[in-house]
């Protein structure tokens, strides 16, 4: 994912309203190397689904295999953005939507 698109991506996430998991799809999908598609429940490229309040996803060229990812709460949780972060910063903000921002936007820098 260029670091464009992790702007792009870091946009969406401060307009959202509050935790997405559609959002949280997405962001796996970015930054997890080999899926590089839309998210979808039946269409695009990739599948994914909802169970509770998991969420899932597999790309289905590959799911001869089993390949069902699950996908972490990014949008929810301080704790998941932060593995976003090589070296977690010292400080970051308590909100989540920011802070999941702020690093998407620390991805872009080191990318460029």
């Amino acid at each position: 994912m260029s670091a464009a698109d992790l702007l792009a991506l870091a946009e969406r996430v401060e307009q959202a309203t509050g935790p997405s998991r559609e959002l949280d799809a997405e962001i796996a999908l970015r930054l997890v190397g080999r899926w590089e598609q839309a998210d979808r429940h039946e269409h695009g490229g990739l599948i994914w689904a909802e169970r509770g309040t998991e969420v899932l996803f597999c790309d289905p060229q590959i799911a001869w295999h089993n390949s069902w990812v699950k996908v972490p709460a990014f949008t929810a949780s301080l704790d998941t953005v932060l593995t976003l972060y090589d070296e977690p910063p010292t400080l970051i903000h308590s909100n989540v939507r920011w802070a999941l921002r702020d690093a998407l936007r620390a991805r872009a820098e080191v990318q460029s």
